[in-house]
């Protein structure tokens, strides 16, 4: 029988359930309706199988996220939206609520599997780079220049916003 290894369920699962919530707090959005409303928790179940029928297909899924740096969108995205929606919050003078303040709970829960989504996939990635043996090469290699050069217009950026 085909043992398939704990961290490539858990990355699957995870799969499933960042879709799952991606999809209840889009319905509720869209909709106006709450998360455990019958259209809420059916999208959600149906986009949870979804994700996780797609980890399961695509052999090669936590190796794309990893490489291509996808997995920080979907973690820290949400995270800088709470962030910004926070820093709106406190320095709001009016009574008025924005539509990035509505969104707190939202940008949390997402950002929340976001981050169990980056987890798994870095967990899962280290297994797939130690079975072939090249951890060594991929940890201390030289990064590529365009990550150089992402990396100084990042840190350019939050110099010049920090000032």
């Amino acid at each position: 029988m085909f043992q398939r290894p704990l961290q490539r369920i858990l990355f699957e699962l995870t799969c499933g359930i960042y879709t799952g919530a991606l999809a209840i707090v889009g319905v509720a959005l869209v909709t106006s309706t709450g998360y455990f409303s019958h259209i809420s928790l059916a999208t959600a179940c149906l986009d949870f199988l979804f994700g996780v029928a797609l980890a399961i297909t695509r052999d090669d899924l936590a190796e794309l996220l990893v490489r291509t740096r996808l997995y920080l969108v979907f973690s820290f995205g949400p995270f800088f939206v709470y962030l910004i929606s926070d820093v709106v919050t406190v320095f709001s003078t009016s009574s008025d609520s924005t539509v990035l303040q509505n969104w707190i709970a939202e940008d949390l829960l997402l950002t929340i599997a976001g981050f169990f989504l980056y987890i798994t996939a870095m967990n899962h990635y280290a297994v797939i780079l130690r079975r072939h043996e090249e951890a060594l090469i991929e940890w201390f290699g030289r990064p590529n220049t365009s990550y150089i050069r992402l990396i100084r217009l990042l840190s350019i950026v939050g110099a010049s916003s920090f000032l």
